[in-house]
């Protein structure tokens, strides 16, 4: 989860092209991690340190453990620690940006301070979202103080990656101007303790491919089944929210869902959050 959100930051800093983002992504997988990258993400080592090393290589048969140990760069419980974390998502990313030439180790690292920094993340934070808990990110990218919209868009986010795709990262909330039509839009409201309104919406190739993942079976347009399945999405999604609040002693109801075409949602304070995904673009739309 963690590639997808830095490598939009990347490309948001015009650090990476577009094309070349997906050049990442689509080598990710098969990218062999090296050990001094991830002795650089663990602290254990810089990267000057790392070309040193590397160069060390050059005129010892040993490898980079090895001779990292032998000269005082690395301890062998730090060793053991590395050679346990050879499967790192992010690590991945960065290896493979390096060795296609997009960055250097150095710009690399640069850009990973910056967007802790940008996002406002301890280095506990920072490595919980690389092991894959978001919720700081996503509270930082929507900007709100009130914890039940934080927990709402979170469960969202996760629902999206339980349900239908590993793929998505979010962009920040836009406010509606109430002129705004969608062809499709699936919307339930929530109340009790505060009263929310929820909605989300996508173009027709999108809410197709959307519906066939949470249905479990190959639809190809939009019809009255299509249709059910979107709105059950949102329904389930509702239901596991308000379940997750009682747990902090909040009450909510869940209104029947609907769906309206060419429907403009009007309110003062409603906002879409874009859920971008393989699938396509996925807005989100609260009363926020």
């Amino acid at each position: 989860m963690f590639t997808q959100f830095f490598g939009q930051f990347l490309l948001n800093n015009d650090l990476i092209s577009a094309g070349e983002l997906n050049i990442v992504f689509q080598s990710i997988k098969s990218t062999r991690l090296r050990l001094g990258m991830i002795a650089i993400d663990k602290g254990f080592l810089t990267p000057s340190q790392v070309v040193v090393i590397n160069g060390l290589q050059k005129k010892h048969d040993k490898r980079f453990g090895e001779i990292a140990v032998e000269f005082g760069y690395l301890t062998e419980e730090n060793l053991e620690i590395i050679l346990n974390m050879q499967q790192s998502e992010h690590l991945k990313m960065a290896q493979t940006i390096v060795d296609l030439g997009y960055m250097t180790l150095e710009e690399f690292a640069e850009a990973m301070n910056t967007y802790k920094k940008q996002h406002g993340l301890s280095d506990e934070s920072f490595d919980e979202l690389k092991n894959g808990k978001v919720d700081e990110v996503i509270y930082n990218i929507i900007r709100t103080e009130d914890h039940v919209i934080k927990e709402y868009v979170t469960l969202f986010y996760k629902n999206i990656i339980r349900f239908i795709t590993n793929d998505v990262y979010i962009s920040e909330p836009e406010k509606l101007s109430g002129d705004e039509h969608y062809n499709y839009l699936f919307e339930q409201k929530i109340k009790g303790n505060q009263e929310i309104y929820t909605a989300y919406t996508a173009n027709e190739k999108v809410l197709v491919l959307f519906s066939s993942k949470y249905a479990g079976e190959t639809l190809e347009v939009i019809n009255e089944f299509t249709i059910d399945v979107c709105k059950e999405f949102l329904n389930l999604h509702n239901g596991l929210f308000a379940v997750n609040m009682s747990d902090k002693d909040l009450k909510f109801d869940l209104e029947i869902q609907s769906h309206k075409e060419n429907f403009a949602p009007v309110g003062d304070n409603l906002y879409k959050i874009p859920f971008h995904t393989d699938l396509g673009d996925i807005c989100l739309i609260l009363s926020m």
